[in-house]
C-alpha cells in the first residue's frame, strides 16, 4: 500500500456516514415508538445503527489526527476500527439459547467494553511513540518495542473474555494479565527516566549560547533622548534604546541559525553527524514520503 493514503478523501466519507446512522437510528426509534412495537429487534436495528456511527468516527478521527503522527499507525486505528465493527455485529445479532442468561459481556454493552479497551490500547501506542520518538538512543528503543507487544498482549488478553463471554477463565489467566499490566506499566515509566539515566549529556541538554551585552550610552546624552532620524531610519529608532553593535551581521560573515527546538522549548537530538535529527518531529516521516 502507498505510504500516502489518501486519507482526505476518507474523512468526507466518514462524517456522511455518521449522519446516516444517526438519522437510521432515529427513523427505527420513531417508527417502533409509533407502532408501539419497541421489541428486541428495534434495539439491535438502533445498537446496529450506533456501532456504524461508532466505526465512522473512529476512522474519521485515525484519518484526520493519527495520520498526523504517521501513515502506519493511521492504518492501524482503521484495522482495529474494522475489528470493532465486526464485532459490534457479531454482539449485537448472534443470539443464544433461551435458557442462557445474559451477562454485561454479551450485547451492545459488550462491544462498548471491547471498543473501550481497543482505543485506550490505541492512545497508549500513541503516547509511547511520542515519547520515544523526542528520546532516541538504542536502549530506549528496545524498551519501546517491548512496551508495545506488552500493550497489544493486554489489550488482547482483556478482550478476550468479553469477546467469548460464556467462556470460564481460571485464576491463573487473571494473574498473567495483571502480570502483563504491571510490566506495561513499567516499560511505560522507563522510556523518560532511562532516557535521563543512559542518553549521552550532548542529547540531554544542548548549551544556551551567551548573550552579548548591550553597549552602553554615550557619556553626554539625556536618558530616553536620541538625536532626531529622518526617513527610514526614524521608523527603526526607540527612544532610550541603542542596540549592541553584535546586533548588526557584519557582510561576508555565514548567518548561525537557531538550534531547532520542540514546541515546549527542548532541544532536537543530534544524529551522528551532528544535524538536527527530525525523525521525532509529528509528520516529518510523511513529508519525507512525499517529497521522495
Amino acid at each position: 500500500m502507498s505510504p500516502t493514503f489518501p486519507f482526505e478523501r476518507v474523512r468526507p466519507v466518514m462524517l456522511r456516514v455518521v449522519i446516516a446512522s444517526l438519522i437510521a437510528a432515529a427513523v427505527v426509534a420513531i417508527v417502533s415508538i409509533a407502532t408501539s412495537s419497541f421489541g428486541d429487534t428495534s434495539w439491535r436495528l438502533i445498537g446496529t445503527a450506533a456501532v456504524f456511527a461508532a466505526f465512522a468516527l473512529f476512522s474519521w478521527f485515525d484519518a484526520a489526527v493519527s495520520s498526523a503522527r504517521s501513515t502506519w499507525f493511521a492504518l492501524v486505528g482503521f484495522a482495529v476500527s474494522v475489528y470493532l465493527f465486526v464485532a459490534g455485529m457479531a454482539k449485537i445479532w448472534l443470539t443464544f439459547p433461551a435458557d442462557y442468561s445474559d451477562t454485561v459481556f454479551d450485547g451492545f454493552f459488550g462491544w462498548l467494553i471491547l471498543a473501550v479497551i481497543a482505543r485506550i490500547a490505541l492512545v497508549h501506542v500513541h503516547l509511547v511513540l511520542a515519547t520515544e520518538a523526542r528520546l532516541r538512543s538504542p536502549l530506549i528503543t528496545g524498551v519501546t518495542r517491548v512496551t508495545l507487544v506488552l500493550v497489544a498482549l493486554l489489550a488482547l488478553m482483556l478482550s478476550l473474555p468479553v469477546l467469548f463471554s460464556p467462556v470460564d477463565l481460571d485464576d491463573r489467566y487473571w494473574r498473567a494479565v495483571g502480570v502483563i499490566a504491571v510490566l506495561d506499566a513499567l516499560g511505560t515509566v522507563l522510556i523518560p527516566l532511562g532516557y535521563q539515566l543512559f542518553a549521552p549529556p550532548s542529547d540531554r541538554a544542548r548549551p544556551i549560547a551567551p548573550v552579548a551585552p548591550v553597549a552602553p550610552v554615550a557619556p553626554g546624552s539625556a536618558p530616553g533622548s536620541a538625536p532626531e532620524q529622518h526617513g527610514a531610519d526614524a521608523l527603526h529608532a526607540v527612544a532610550g534604546f541603542r542596540p549592541p553593535g553584535a546586533a548588526y551581521a557584519t557582510p561576508g560573515t555565514p548567518l548561525m541559525l537557531q538550534w531547532p527546538k520542540y514546541a515546549d522549548g527542548t532541544d532536537l537530538p543530534a544524529d551522528a553527524t551532528g544535524a538536527p535529527d527530525f525523525r521525532g518531529v509529528v509528520g516529518y516521516t510523511d513529508w519525507l514520503a512525499r517529497s521522495e
